[in-house]
């Protein structure tokens, strides 16, 4: 700075001082302007609703419609939030619920497309596990455009097997395993994407708790739980007599 100069402070100071008067007139504003809401949230009952009601927001997601409720759903939706992946699976959903709110939040973070498979299979197949053929019934395009997403997920009606060897070479940051619940299915899917997943990517395993107390359930995805847990470090259990959630993230 010179002192002679015609502007005595140096024009980055004049910035500085403006930004510091325009931020002291905005806290001043905030504290005596402040409406108070009490019954305000981020999240609009309308939107959840009908996402709840749309994609098959089931009880053993934990989901509750009246209470603004998404359930596992708003777990999946704030990790991929968060995280930001790149490449998203999701294996078995009856609707779409998951992997709707998995493509909803690569949409919102402009990141991201979700790989969604389910083999289609309806009641009367042995390895249904509560599907009702809805894949091979409809547009899975047309039916995850209603809500704008068709552009962040792709759906293949297939087996997880068929999808695998398909897309042999594809690596992942995010999956989300519910398609065969038995222990056979459940850990087939993790042999096959487990060495696919990404080093700090997440896998998730639905339904962990499911027929746990029951020796003559046909749910398995809680033995393979309890298996993993010895095998890995990192394990969070979100335990639930309905379903429960298992998530294993890769060291």
């Amino acid at each position: 700075m010179k002192i002679y100069n015609r502007h005595l402070f140096p024009r980055m100071n004049v910035y500085l001082f403006y930004d510091a008067f325009i931020n002291s007139v905005t806290i001043v504003k905030s504290l005596f302007c402040l409406s108070i809401e009490k019954n305000f949230t981020f999240v609009t009952h309308r939107g959840i609703k009908r996402i709840i009601e749309q994609y098959g927001g089931a009880p053993g997601q934990i989901v509750n419609s009246l209470q603004k409720n998404l359930g596992y759903g708003y777990l999946h939706y704030s990790l991929i939030r968060v995280t930001r992946p790149k490449h998203v699976l999701c294996i078995g959903s009856r609707y779409g619920y998951i992997p709707a709110l998995c493509a909803l939040a690569c949409k919102e973070n402009s990141y991201g497309k979700v790989d969604f498979v389910d083999a289609g299979y309806d009641r009367s197949h042995p390895k249904a596990w509560g599907g009702e053929g809805f894949w091979k019934q409809i547009d899975p395009e047309k039916h995850f455009a209603l809500i704008g997403l068709s552009e962040w997920i792709t759906t293949f009606v297939m087996t997880s097997q068929k999808y695998n060897k398909r897309f042999a070479k594809k690596t992942y940051d995010y999956v989300y395993i519910d398609g065969d619940h038995s222990y056979e299915g459940v850990f087939s899917d993790y042999l096959m994407f487990w060495p696919r997943l990404r080093k700090g990517g997440f896998m998730l395993f639905h339904d962990i708790s499911q027929g746990a107390n029951d020796k003559q359930s046909p749910f398995g995805a809680w033995k393979v739980w309890q298996k993993i847990l010895k095998m890995h470090q990192y394990g969070i259990t979100f335990p639930n007599q309905r379903s429960g959630l298992g998530v294993l993230q890769k060291s």
